[in-house]
């Protein structure tokens, strides 16, 4: 839910347009009136509102906190964005599901012995992946280009 409404909120509001008029080009969002200053701050802010939100529901999940407590998501959120296209909010979630249906299929297909090897076998399949197609799953439109 939380995903559809900040693809709603990217593509559809005023914040969202402004926000990517910004973050395309800064100089000329300002020159057509945008507070392009105004939104990016805005855009920082709405980022660590949620990260504040995931980390309260990751909190509530392990129960702990460590130094490194965030360090595993980080790693597989940044392989899920990679492995979906780097410009594709749609590519991210679709590399995201990817990537735990290969975890999660290696975790009954494998032997108990072979268990051990399993984030090597998934990367090695995501390196393959990105061998076939190296921009990502979903190509999202180049730099400069609208949408």
């Amino acid at each position: 839910i939380l995903l559809a409404l900040f693809a709603w909120l990217m593509r559809r509001s005023v914040l969202g347009i402004a926000m990517r008029a910004a973050a395309t080009h800064f100089t000329m969002a300002r020159m057509l009136g945008v507070p392009a200053n105004l939104i990016i701050s805005s855009a920082f802010a709405l980022s660590g509102l949620l990260a504040g939100l995931v980390a309260l529901l990751w909190l509530g999940r392990i129960g702990t906190v460590a130094p490194g407590i965030g360090l595993e998501p980080l790693l597989i959120a940044f392989i899920a964005t990679v492995l979906g296209g780097m410009r594709s909010l749609q590519g991210a979630v679709l590399g995201g599901f990817l990537l735990a249906f290969i975890d999660t299929g290696l975790n009954y297909t494998l032997p108990q012995d072979l268990l051990k090897f399993r984030d090597a076998f998934t990367f090695s399949l995501v390196i393959l992946i990105l061998l076939w197609r190296p921009e990502g799953l979903l190509k999202g439109p180049a730099s400069g280009q609208r949408t």
